[in-house]
């Protein structure tokens, strides 16, 4: 007689990252702007994800148009963990 191991894997549905970015955004008050990123020399364009800038009390995050969403995300979960990156 053999024995069936059953395992039930728990459903863990992960957040869609463009959903997840809006939620960020909203809970932080952020401001997006999008940026086409085409007249930037390659090596530059290639390494753009995201910066961060404040003006009048509004604090805004570039990103480049057409970013992939988990991307953009990361990029800004990592602006707001580490805001000292952006100074």
């Amino acid at each position: 007689m053999s024995h069936l191991a059953i395992s039930t894997p728990v459903a863990s549905r992960q957040a869609d990252p463009a959903e997840a970015f809006q939620g960020l955004v909203a809970e932080h008050g952020l401001r997006v702007e999008e940026w086409d990123t085409s007249a930037l020399d390659e090596p530059l364009r290639s390494k753009f994800v995201a910066f961060c800038v404040e003006t009048k009390g509004d604090r805004f995050i570039v990103v480049p148009a057409g970013q992939d969403p988990a991307h953009r995300l990361a990029a800004v979960r990592a602006l707001l963990a580490h805001p000292e990156v952006t100074a």
